[in-house]
């Protein structure tokens, strides 16, 4: 490489170690540093690497650890940003970490609008397209602008093929050239609906209402439009049969191979659905991936437990209606009484648009908690005031933390020993650095 790319990687590195003596995780930095010395430095370091690109509103994050193990399996080295930083910096910081003449496989968790720039640097032979659902409308618009995005990296990375969620009726009319595989459902009945949980279901061709035979959640599921011959795309993976599904595990069937996973809810099914079509395509055995999928363990505040003093608390990220009606429904299946606490932050990496609350089913979530006081702490304590007394919470009890350290003492007072922790993006970044300085967390 030439004198500009060395010097870049230098920085970077040097960026990195710096942050590491000082305690941070340096995942994004070292990266933003070593572009801004030489912007094309992404396309350099990933010369030669055979790329899996994995995006999407919800699920990306998991589906991507659940590739990485499967691919494990079977290769020595799987490179990723395993610390979700899936923005153009974040990614060039995971290939600073590679040795010189290494080429390994890179499976790699990228945000919606950085797809087409990530895409057009490293030329990935494969992306994953999980869902598409409306989320920080401030920064997409609508999800027609989500999809507008993943349509252009799909173009320009043309030999690409695309494994996407056949149950989504946006990604059956993708309008690419690329070669497209699709997984999805093949249950008989639907599954539960929260009343609030409102999704497109018109027909993206004549824009006529959808049916739907099955749903799962959302608008995913098995559907045609009543208008045009418009219907799901035969499915190339399948999700069978479902065996299993509690608050900490998942079991069912693919393509005639057991999988489970270690983590619960349905959703979760469709992020391991996901890995799996992935996995396949790119010729991995089905044992070889089942055994590998089994292998990941809930990562940070996606079901991520953390013992507060002799609270048994899990972390679960929350960022638009259709993921927390989703945890909502994981949280039905808890056996154990248990106590809340929610975190609503309005950062740019939240959204700061705080309407998706309204839309959000905190209806059906009040009624888990059997009139328990539920904690509430962030920048936006008053929407989530607002939120749940409308939804029938009594004001007396709410208990408002003013900071996250009054959220860690708060919890280790509540009459449960379950609790269920349920924050926003940056809000969950600043209640584990806080439960971390405490010794909660490593």
């Amino acid at each position: 490489m030439e004198l500009k790319s060395n010097t870049a990687i230098f920085c970077g590195r040097m960026t990195k170690k710096m942050l590491t003596l000082a305690g941070r995780d340096g995942s994004s930095l070292p990266g933003k540093v070593a572009q801004t010395i030489d912007a094309d430095l992404l396309a350099k370091l990933s010369g030669g690497c055979r790329c899996i690109l994995v995006t999407g509103t919800n699920g990306k994050t998991m589906s991507t650890a659940l590739l990485v193990k499967a691919l494990e399996e079977a290769y020595p080295k799987v490179l990723t940003n395993a610390s979700g930083a899936n923005m153009l910096q974040g990614i060039t910081s995971a290939f600073l970490t590679l040795k010189r003449h290494e080429r390994p496989i890179a499976v790699l968790e990228v945000d919606e609008a950085t797809l087409p720039y990530v895409a057009e640097a490293v030329h990935p032979e494969m992306l994953v397209f999980t869902n598409i659902f409306r989320d920080q409308a401030d920064r997409y618009g609508s999800t027609e602008g989500v999809l507008a995005h993943l349509r252009h990296g799909a173009r320009l990375a043309p030999t690409a093929t695309v494994i996407a969620n056949g149950d989504l009726p946006a990604f059956a009319d993708l309008q690419i050239n690329n070669p497209v595989r699709y997984f999805g459902t093949g249950l008989q009945e639907s599954l539960p609906q929260s009343v609030s949980e409102k999704e497109d279901d018109l027909c993206p061709q004549c824009g006529a209402p959808l049916s739907y035979e099955q749903r799962t959640y959302g608008n995913l599921g098995r559907y045609a439009c009543t208008a045009c011959a418009f219907k799901r795309p035969p499915l190339d993976f399948v999700l069978e049969q479902v065996d299993d599904v509690s608050t900490h595990h998942g079991a069912g069937l693919i393509n005639g191979t057991a999988v489970e996973i270690n983590t619960g809810g349905f959703y979760n099914l469709y992020n391991a659905l996901a890995a799996f079509s992935a996995a396949r395509h790119f010729g991995l055995d089905a044992e070889v991936i089942a055994r590998g999928m089994r292998k990941v363990v809930p990562l940070a505040g996606r079901q991520e437990n953390v013992d507060i003093d002799g609270k048994n608390a899990t972390l679960h990220l929350i960022k638009n209606p259709v993921g927390f009606n989703q945890i909502v429904n994981l949280l039905a299946l808890e056996k154990e009484p248990f106590s809340l606490a929610l975190l609503l932050n309005d950062l740019p990496a939240d959204g700061v648009d705080t309407n998706w609350v309204n839309e959000a089913d905190f209806e059906k979530l009040v009624t888990l908690t059997d009139h328990r006081p539920i904690l509430i702490g962030g920048r936006r304590t008053d929407v989530l005031k607002d939120r749940l007394v409308r939804a029938g919470v009594a004001p007396s009890d709410l208990s408002l933390c003013e900071t996250m350290p009054d959220m860690c003492r708060a919890i280790a007072q509540l009459p449960t020993e379950t609790v269920h922790i349920l924050p926003t993006f940056t809000a969950l970044a600043d209640l584990r650095r806080d439960l971390a300085h405490e010794g909660y967390l490593n």
